[in-house]
């Protein structure tokens, strides 16, 4: 006994490419895209204005304090300026006629205003403590005069 074909012969044999299904149709695709550009832009435009109002914030703070700052640098700059007074008293007590605060007997400040305190010029630092300064350069690394 032999596998003869059907009766009527064998159905046609397909070629053609048969296209898959997709899985979400276009439109749907572009209107999830449009969507999450605006999503992602509404979120953008919202963390933008958060970060603003921290930054005014954060700059609030900073100018309460500058006041404080000029103070405190003020303050050293006398306590410098007390220093270096002491150390020329103690320096020059042998010489006769000598005055505190003047260079052979005219004012160093002669021509200044009574209430204007000068730059600090490296040589008044000369007698400084250079250990405290670095300290304080040490403890506070980014201030900024």
């Amino acid at each position: 006994m032999q596998d003869l074909p059907p009766p009527n012969g064998f159905g046609t044999i397909s070629v053609t490419r048969v296209q898959p299904k997709p899985l979400i149709r276009q439109s749907i695709l572009l209107a999830a895209s449009v969507l999450l550009t605006w999503h992602g832009f509404n979120f953008l435009g919202e963390w933008r204005k958060r970060l603003r109002i921290l930054k005014m914030e954060q700059m609030e703070h900073y100018i309460a304090t500058i006041p404080f700052l000029f103070a405190e640098q003020e303050r050293k700059y006398l306590i410098q300026l007390h220093r270096i007074r002491e150390n020329e008293r103690e320096l020059m007590k042998d010489v006769p006629g000598w005055k505190v605060g003047t260079l052979y007997g005219e004012p160093v400040y002669k021509t200044l205003p009574k209430n204007y305190l000068p730059c600090v010029s490296p040589d008044e630092f000369t007698l400084g403590r250079p250990r405290e300064e670095w300290l304080y350069k040490v403890i506070n690394p980014d201030y900024w005069w």
